[in-house]
């Protein structure tokens, strides 16, 4: 549902920047609207991710026995990669106008409307009230995705309060036109950065980076109390995707029967998977 709502008003936010970029002219628009661009096809990809780690049935469940989960991080690092490329564009359009300024005195003059500043505040009012409510589902399902798209609207707002910043300033004196290329040029660089951090975080995920002390000493606390006759050897966790793949490794007496080691194992290993920050856990019984 998050990722439909954001599709639908980034629709409505492409063709309101489109109509303001094509009256104005502003390279700070230009900015803010190849944001949009890419954040239509990064909505896609991320509808496309979720879909793909949540199916599992039937072929599916075959084909994938651990899952796609991994495929959203996948995706958030395709988005960060296409919006870091459209943004090293706009760089380069401006800095190309910057220096046609500097060698040949060139102005390039932005005329814009009460509309058009109108259409750029409602835009950055709306993307502030989707920004609150992705959050907010983030916190409710964890969903990389959902977040990656809470940042998105995050980077909307600022992207285009600077924007904004830039059109009025352009607007209130034609010697201050040179707002218009710098405000550009910091608005690429602040997206740049923002989706590569982004990207980087989810790329740990896939690589496996350890879980956090705090869950560690859960998972531990959990295993120590377990059961009485097992004593706790090893705990290791790690990022298979966004959640965590768990390893244990308990300790009992070698007399212990086979169905006793066996039903210690797997209810410990359905109790660490109850836990929503967990794909899979694996327990070995050791003597």
């Amino acid at each position: 549902r998050v990722h439909m709502v954001s599709l639908v008003v980034n629709v409505l936010l492409f063709g309101s920047k489109l109509w303001v970029y094509l009256s104005s002219g502003a390279m700070v628009v230009l900015a803010a609207l190849v944001d949009s661009t890419v954040d239509l096809l990064a909505q896609a990809i991320l509808l496309v991710t979720n879909r793909l780690a949540t199916d599992q049935q039937g072929a599916t469940k075959v084909l994938y026995p651990a899952g796609r989960s991994r495929a959203e991080p996948v995706g958030v690092i395709a988005c960060a990669l296409l919006m870091a490329m459209a943004s090293a564009q706009v760089i380069r359009d401006a800095l190309v106008s910057l220096y046609g300024y500097w060698q040949h005195g060139d102005v390039r003059p932005v005329d814009m409307t009460y509309y058009d500043l109108g259409l750029l505040a409602s835009t950055i009012a709306l993307k502030f009230v989707l920004y609150l409510w992705c959050r907010s589902k983030f916190a409710e399902t964890n969903n990389v995705t959902v977040e990656a798209v809470a940042q998105d609207h995050l980077n909307d707002v600022l992207s285009n309060l600077g924007a904004l910043a830039a059109a009025v300033l352009t607007q209130l004196s034609p010697s201050l036109w040179l707002a218009d290329p710098v405000g550009a040029v910091a608005i690429s660089v602040y997206i740049i950065h923002s989706w590569l951090c982004t990207g980087m975080e989810q790329l740990e995920f896939l690589v496996g980076r350890s879980a956090d002390p705090e869950f560690l000493d859960q998972v531990r606390e959990m295993a120590e109390t377990h059961d009485p006759a097992a004593s706790l050897d090893l705990v290791r966790a790690y990022h298979f995707g966004p959640r965590f793949l768990v390893e244990i490794e308990i300790v009992m007496l070698p007399e212990t029967p086979l169905r006793v080691s066996h039903d210690v194992g797997i209810m410990l290993q359905h109790k660490i998977e109850r836990l929503e920050q967990v794909d899979r856990c694996f327990v070995h019984v050791d003597y």
